[in-house]
């Protein structure tokens, strides 16, 4: 009997069964005020009361249109630099805020809970006309099949300016091929479908299609494999081919090419920079003769690390496309330094390869050659 007793508390203690949307919503309108301060607190809450994905979504979707309410006065000041962890903190303190908010909430909740999920960028439509800004959804996966969940406009509507909270089930857990017809993104890739529509197809009606199918599950696969750099620039790929038939597609290719161009400048700077700093540890050890004694493989791979660096950070600027002129101005400047700096580690990499291959009791004399120099740096005779 008391083992009887046991279960019945344990079951009670965590929902195993499949529970109805209207129950996970009362569930979800009870959680404690003091578990909605942060992502990781939600995400057990979450945890704790659903155990199937499917009742979890449902509970990321509900809390997320019913916690947050739609910030109308601010809905054209979206700040697409500001951070993503900035962004989640912001709203789940202050409960207000836009379709990114909403999107990057219900993103965050969704791999807390270990299930995928994509925040997605694009148009949206209303009564045959196109919205004049951007708008932000959410894709997720949900037993090997993909749907759509837009928690903004599941919130409610905006009605003489003000915001009029009312759920719309609607844009919860929808079918592609459905919300596509109002919800267009600007990368093909996330409509999930072999055949996706061009941009005319949604704009004005006319019907076209890719004359060759896309494999949009092996693609999707693949860019698990891409670092961020190389899945936005596979982005930019598919928008321009896509077609930048309007301003607001044309403007946020425009945004993503700054971003890449940013990305990949920064990210040659820390190239460099490592490069630099990998060519003076092997100076520096030059410097003592290659004392205490080290392998030759150990050697060639003090003087092939810079090099890696230094091409990477090259392979990095030369991915820049028609920079502005501040940029324009940097990007020379550290072209001419990586590629002074590429001289200099070739010549050193001559060197270790002609200390590799001189006998061992006769290496110490390649010190007392002519005075080799990088950086500045005087090598010890």
């Amino acid at each position: 009997m008391s083992s009887l007793i046991f279960l019945l508390l344990f079951n009670g203690s965590v929902l195993c069964a499949q529970l109805s949307n209207a129950e996970v919503d009362r569930i979800m309108s009870r959680i404690p005020k003091s578990r909605t301060n942060n992502i990781y607190n939600i995400a057990s809450f979450i945890q704790e009361k659903f155990n199937s994905d499917s009742n979890k979504l449902r509970a990321i979707f509900f809390f997320t249109a019913n916690h947050i309410d739609y910030d109308v006065d601010n809905m054209y000041a979206v700040n697409f630099n500001e951070k993503t962890e900035n962004k989640i903190e912001k709203v789940l303190h202050q409960r207000i805020g836009v379709c990114i908010h909403y999107s990057e909430v219900f993103n965050a909740l969704s791999k807390e809970l270990v299930i995928e999920s994509y925040v997605i960028e694009g148009m949206t439509k209303q009564n045959g006309q196109i919205d004049p800004m951007a708008h932000a959804w959410n894709a997720a996966k949900l037993a090997g099949k993909w749907y759509l969940f837009d928690a903004t406009w599941g919130a409610g509507s905006v009605y003489q300016g003000k915001f009029i909270k009312k759920l719309d089930n609607n844009y919860y857990q929808a079918k592609p091929e459905k919300l596509v017809k109002s919800h267009y993104p600007f990368d093909y890739l996330w409509q999930f479908t072999n055949r996706p529509l061009k941009a005319n197809d949604f704009l004005y009606g006319r019907p076209s299609s890719y004359k060759q199918k896309i494999d949009y599950e092996s693609t999707l696969k693949n860019l698990k494999k891409l670092s961020d750099l190389e899945k936005l620039n596979e982005a930019i790929v598919r928008i321009e081919a896509n077609g930048l038939i309007h301003g607001i597609i044309f403007d946020r290719y425009n945004h993503l090419k700054q971003s890449s161009t940013i990305i990949s400048y920064n990210g040659a700077v820390a190239d460099y920079n490592e490069a630099v700093k990998k060519c003076k540890e092997y100076i520096n050890f030059r410097n003592t003769q290659f004392t205490p004694n080290r392998t030759d493989s150990e050697l060639a791979q003090m003087i092939k690390a810079p090099k890696q660096f230094a091409e990477q950070a090259s392979i990095k600027l030369q991915s820049i496309r028609n920079p502005d002129i501040s940029l324009g101005i940097n990007l020379a400047g550290l072209k001419a330094s990586v590629a002074d700096l590429e001289k200099n580690i070739l010549e050193q990499s001559k060197f270790v390869d002609s200390y590799i291959q001189t006998k061992p009791n006769k290496r110490k004399s390649l010190f007392y050659t002519k005075e080799v120099t990088t950086f500045r740096i005087p090598v010890k005779k």
